[in-house]
């Protein structure tokens, strides 16, 4: 009988062990944020260069922690070049289908807000708050 009851007691700290280490490993959502959409997480880049004129390259990071960053850039002989680069952070708005950032489009331009028209997995066309004209992204 003794044999009998320490054998029932290691297999019961055997499943109890097994069922403690089982419940302590990493969540996949605790590096997801709050109104983050996976659909929209990575590297988007929106190219208008026109070959031998400007070079112009626009791109969008949205992270899986909510980060986020815009920036562009404008290589041209005859304008010359200029760019600008803001980090913030980012969610994505179900109810108006909106990327909502808090990053802005120059040191001193509007804040981005993309109304999205559509999106795959390596496209994303957008239309920036307030304007009728779509934009292309494609995925990095």
């Amino acid at each position: 009988m003794k044999k009998i009851t320490a054998l029932f007691g290691c297999v019961f700290l055997l499943i109890s062990s097994v069922g403690l280490l089982s419940s302590c490993g990493s969540d996949d959502d605790d590096d997801t944020a709050s109104g983050v959409d996976s659909r929209f997480v990575g590297t988007w880049v929106r190219d208008e260069s026109v070959s031998g004129v400007v070079e112009q390259v626009y791109t969008l990071v949205l992270n899986s922690n909510g980060s986020a960053s815009y920036s562009w850039y404008r290589n041209s002989k005859t304008v010359g070049n200029s760019g600008h680069d803001s980090k913030g952070t980012w969610r994505y708005d179900e109810a108006t289908n909106r990327i909502i950032t808090d990053c802005t489009t120059s040191a001193t331009g509007s804040t981005v807000i993309l109304d999205v028209v559509n999106v795959t997995s390596t496209i994303l066309v957008v239309k920036q708050e307030g304007s009728s004209k779509s934009k292309t992204y494609t995925r990095k």
